[in-house]
């Protein structure tokens, strides 16, 4: 596992956590607070907070997620809200299960070649209460890789205005998925 971030100004709204579990399993987030600098980076600031304490006091579920957005919607401005992608990954058994409220869906590439979408479970939070959540779940086998991410990678522009694209993530991802993770995020970057 590893990950990046680079915030489009000083500070910014995009946030990823790791937060290894008791019973074995890692729990994955990333999030995208809607606007940018320092607004955006004071309500990263409570997702942190209310992730991590929900988190510790139950499992991943959709209880969890409905949880997690009546507070961020009772307490952010109405015009904000967060894309957020929540995961639970057992390195044991390589079963990945996962909430996807609004975000970009994240890739699976598995070793023979297809690609797998997590695609989106929910609105994003924040938008209304007492949104509905469905949890899902894709298998890791050797050799998968997965990829996580913000719009803050396709959306990215070339000086010509063209954006990186999802298309282009999947070709660099698929060209470089026997390289050190590290290596893989260097080339993304």
């Amino acid at each position: 596992l590893t990950g990046w971030y680079r915030p489009a100004r000083q500070v910014g709204g995009d946030y990823y956590d790791l937060l290894p579990r008791p019973e074995g399993t890692v729990s994955l987030a990333l999030g995208d607070v809607s606007g940018k600098g320092m607004p955006a980076a004071l309500m990263v600031s409570t997702l942190h907070s209310a992730l991590r304490l929900l988190l510790g006091r139950s499992g991943l579920g959709p209880d969890f997620l409905e949880r997690l957005n009546s507070h961020i919607y009772e307490s952010s401005a109405a015009n904000k809200f967060i894309t957020l992608l929540l995961a639970e990954l057992n390195p044991e058994t390589g079963a990945l299960h996962y909430l996807n409220a609004g975000h970009n869906p994240g890739l699976l590439l598995h070793r023979s070649g297809e690609v797998e979408e997590m695609g989106s479970g929910g609105l994003p939070i924040g938008i209304l209460p007492g949104s509905r959540y469905q949890l899902k779940s894709v298998a890791l086998s050797p050799g998968d890789l997965v990829c996580i991410y913000s719009d803050g990678i396709t959306e990215c522009a070339s000086p010509a205005d063209e954006e990186f694209g999802t298309g282009r993530l999947l070709a660099l991802l698929a060209e470089h998925r026997d390289r050190p993770l590290q290596e893989v995020v260097d080339a993304i970057d």
